[in-house]
């Protein structure tokens, strides 16, 4: 007996001592930024030794700890939100200057986000407002040492995301593929970010299906769920005043019904107060982590007897370590999924990037270069392995809207606040029509200028940068002339015609084209004093002409350099004209940028130039005159100033606002009224949305002139 009371004891404490400890698993909400307040969550488990082995998340939670579960710590995960260009991943938009050269006309004339597609004899939206390549570029360089898993029970944490099938309306969770597709599945917010599509079946956001995901971590296996909710307090009523912020809510209603069935299910569930913050505060993600740490502490009496030793707790880190995988650094093959034309030239382009290490940086900036001709939402790559080598696969995703494709656009010209203008106009371009990379482009306008102009662009080989171009055009403009800032004369300049060039362009850049444009023009005035001779004449032109683009956007650059100059004669007039344009952004600062610039134009001593005059006045030209106010035969411009960005536009809406301070001071020959040096000064807002610059201005001048100025649409 005594034997007995001595060595049961002893046996039953082996017996518990030999027992595995219970398995935890961690579910992550959805919600946005709101979901950076995991970062927290996680750094708190750290420091108290409780060890995660599985994880489960949706959207922003699914992120969050699919980088935790690859093997990145908390610490670098930090620091990746810190390098990260929210603006850009948000946005949508590939960076202008990354876009090709002919896509930077479409923007430059189009200043806009409007981009439909004609498919089946209809326009066709985008199926999102973000194509979402920014962000795939981001999941694929997160997660590219695991390329090929089998299972996502392969990465040093067992994960699982969740997503909505779109077709089949069900729940999908991702267990195994492509981890960056299945992140990209579950970030994929209705009519914000593009749905993800794999295998014929299109995915996005799993929030309105199962947002805090606790019953699938069960699944995985985990003995003890915790659940980190993400709380922003009661509703204000006054949110409930507009229709997206009823939409808002009911969607909201719906997510917070099945996160409130999975809380249910969870062991302990961590409560972040997110109360003050959005879920479109990105840049917040110290506070959010903070506030997810704060969550954590609360409940700290529930995870003591969770917690494992110092020496425990480091051997569960280092055979997590031993889970982790590193990228190859070397491709010995590059292939690229999706238009076979294009696939050969991309893949000569990246065997070059790839001839020694593979340079992701390097790579990147090639498939956004690629988004940028126009033709793709987005790309991502990922290693494979094939017959013992290790390969380099691209995907291209092509856009499902189009081609062809439609912009549109509207213009508001509040020069002159007694005479508004209002433009309407449309760009129809139609890809590879008569042979790759040929473009058939139609410009529609109706409102204060009618006219229609299509040109044709074709290279004369699939790959060559040296192109012919023939065009048509016809155009039935309004002309006004202004003295003394007010309108003096009125007039419909109707000209059309048809040419052809040839020329060359050079990278993204570049274009240089000669050509020759056969034309009849007539000025019929309508109003005011007579300026031109009203007949119609023939005025041909053969013209050479050099565009440089390369600042880094289309309404107010920050930085580069954006050039033109042409030489044109005139045979039914014999005179030549040249005209150069020259313009420098030079940032100073994060936010600002000196700009300057010098343009100007010549006739070469001829003065009776009929309507191929040289004007100025109206914004960015003298804005202090009216428009062509200022009319000669010579002319040159020199200008000077300073542009800041003030404030973020929600992504939804548009980039940013500007702040512009011009000077400028000029000179015309040929104009009788001025004999001196015009001068005027030019301060405007200017606010990139979706439908455009929205520009609210004003200048004062020498001699008494001012003006004050807005609109929608190209400002230049």
């Amino acid at each position: 007996m005594f034997w007995c009371a001595v060595w049961l004891p002893l046996l039953a404490m082996t017996l518990l001592a030999q027992q595995p400890r219970p398995k935890i698993g961690l579910a992550l909400e959805g919600g946005g930024a709101l979901g950076l307040a995991h970062i927290g969550v996680l750094e708190w488990l750290e420091e108290k030794h409780i060890p995660v082995d599985y994880i489960a998340g949706t959207s922003m939670g699914a992120l969050v700890g699919g980088l935790y579960a690859s093997g990145m710590s908390t610490k670098e995960i930090r620091g990746l939100l810190d390098r990260l260009d929210w603006d850009l991943l948000l946005g949508g938009q590939v960076p202008f200057a990354s876009l090709s050269y002919r896509r930077k006309e479409d923007r430059l004339s189009y200043p806009n986000r409007l981009e439909l597609g004609l498919r089946g004899g209809s326009f066709q939206f985008p199926a999102g407002l973000n194509s979402g390549h920014d962000l795939n570029l981001l999941f694929h360089r997160t997660t590219i040492a695991y390329s090929a898993m089998n299972s996502f029970d392969e990465l040093p944490i067992a994960f699982r995301c969740v997503a909505t099938e779109m077709i089949g309306g069900k729940e999908t969770v991702f267990d195994s593929g492509s981890l960056a597709e299945a992140l990209r599945a579950t970030m994929s917010l209705p009519a914000i970010f593009q749905p993800a599509e794999a295998d014929g079946k299109v995915f996005t956001d799993g929030g309105t299906l199962n947002n805090l995901p606790v019953d699938v971590v069960r699944r995985m296996g985990a003995d003890i769920v915790i659940a980190v909710h993400l709380s922003t307090g009661p509703v204000d009523p006054k949110q409930l005043r507009t229709l997206l912020g009823v939409l808002g809510r009911t969607v909201s209603i719906v997510i917070s019904t099945n996160e409130m069935r999975n809380m249910q299910l969870a062991d302990i569930v961590v409560v972040a107060d997110l109360k003050g913050l959005t879920t479109s505060d990105y840049k917040k993600y110290a506070e959010f982590a903070d506030r997810g740490r704060s969550g954590a502490e609360k409940k700290k009496n529930l995870f003591t007897r969770l917690a494992l030793t110092k020496e425990e707790y480091e051997q569960h880190l280092a055979a997590r370590e031993r889970r982790k995988r590193t990228a190859p650094k070397k491709a010995d093959f590059v292939e690229v999924e999706g238009n076979p034309k294009i696939d050969a030239a991309l893949e000569r382009r990246l065997e070059r990037l790839t001839e020694s290490e593979v340079s992701i940086p390097a790579l990147e900036k090639e498939l956004t270069r690629a988004v940028g001709q126009g033709r793709f939402d987005h790309m991502g790559y990922r290693f494979i392995r094939r017959d013992g080598a290790t390969g380099l696969l691209v995907s291209a995703h092509e856009k499902a809207h189009g081609p062809p494709f439609f912009l549109p656009a509207v213009e508001v010209d509040g020069k002159d606040q007694a005479n508004v203008g209002f433009l309407f106009l449309s760009r129809f371009t139609f890809l590879d029509l008569g042979g790759y990379r040929s473009e058939l482009r139609t410009d529609l306008s109706f409102g204060s200028r009618y006219g229609i102009a299509t040109e044709y662009y074709r290279p004369i080989r699939e790959q060559s940068p040296v192109f012919v171009a023939p065009r048509a055009y016809s155009q039935d403009a309004k002309l006004e002339i202004y003295s003394g800032g007010a309108r003096a004369a009125e007039y419909r300049l109707r000209e059309y015609g048809a040419a052809i060039d040839v020329g060359a362009t050079f990278s993204r850049f570049a274009e240089l084209r000669a050509g020759y444009n056969a034309a009849h023009i007539s000025a019929r005035r309508r109003i005011g004093d007579p300026y031109f001779e009203e007949r119609g004449i023939r005025s041909d032109t053969a013209s050479v002409r050099f565009n440089y683009e390369g600042q880094d956007d289309a309404v107010a650059a920050r930085r580069g350099l954006r050039a033109f100059t042409t030489l044109r004669y005139f045979p039914q007039h014999h005179f030549y004209q040249h005209e150069t344009r020259f313009n420098v952004a030079h940032p100073i600062s994060e936010k600002g940028s000196v700009v300057y610039g010098i343009s100007g134009g010549t006739s070469f001593g001829e003065t009776n130039v009929g309507v191929r005059f040289f004007s100025l006045g109206g914004p960015l030209r003298l804005g202090a005159y009216g428009p062509n106010e200022l009319l000669g035969s010579d002319y040159a411009v020199l200008t000077g100033g300073y542009l800041r960005d003030v404030w973020k536009l929600p992504p939804l809406v548009g980039d940013r606002v500007s702040i512009v301070g011009l000077a400028q001071a000029g000179k015309i020959r040929g104009d009788s009224a001025h004999t001196g040096v015009p001068l005027s000064g030019t301060g405007l807002f200017v606010a990139r949305t979706w439908l455009g610059p929205v520009y609210l201005g004003g200048s004062w001048g020498d001699r008494g002139h001012r003006s004050w100025f807005f609109g929608l649409g190209r400002i230049f």
